[in-house]
């Protein structure tokens, strides 16, 4: 899909062009103190979106589903309209992102998150996320995003060269995805699985 939307994208914007909204984009710069209000509100959204998660029913089925759909299918969960519910959802988020990323650059352009999924999934699974589902949380997913922001910050000022930020958040992603694979095993052999 990623593909594919990139070249809809070409056809539709060759070039950089055009204006966003200069006021939405100094409306997201306004803060407390120096910290952006958007910060904020992803900060507390992802807390109430933790405690959604672990202490009501839906957030329970949500994992749960993750976890083992077909023990979810087995008491009752309908896992199809469970998956189609969070995949809507995480499509607002990309929507709502893009608007925040359009806001900051005020230009609109092809190719402008094209770079961004790497580190995407790299935040995710940082934040202890699995690729089977199941484990993880918006908190974690948000430490692994600052996590690698700062990464991202510190580079230039290490003199390490652009391009080789992508390549040490491959790495990271790879080693992360290592070690959660290592601790199910571990898990498995002492049987807390």
């Amino acid at each position: 899909m990623l593909g594919i939307v990139q070249g809809i994208a070409i056809v539709l914007r060759p070039t950089p062009a055009g204006v966003i909204a200069p006021s939405l984009g100094q409306g997201f710069d306004m803060g407390i103190w120096f910290i952006p209000t958007p910060f904020l509100v992803l900060v507390a959204l992802a807390i109430a979106l933790e405690m959604w998660l672990y202490r009501s029913r839906k957030g329970l089925a949500l994992r749960g589903v993750g976890f083992n759909a077909e023990s979810s299918r087995r008491v009752g969960w309908p896992v199809g309209v469970i998956r189609s519910g969070a995949l809507l959802v995480c499509a607002l988020g990309a929507v709502i992102g893009g608007i925040f990323l359009a806001a900051q650059t005020g230009v609109g352009s092809n190719n402008l998150g094209a770079s961004y999924a790497l580190p995407c999934f790299a935040a995710v699974f940082l934040g202890g996320a699995v690729m089977t589902g199941g484990r993880g949380s918006f908190i974690g997913a948000l430490l692994g995003a600052l996590f690698l922001s700062l990464l991202n910050d510190v580079t230039p000022l290490l003199n390490i060269q652009t391009a080789w930020s992508q390549t040490i958040y491959g790495a990271i992603l790879l080693i992360a995805v290592a070690m959660y694979a290592i601790a199910a095993r571990v898990r498995a052999r002492c049987g807390l699985v």
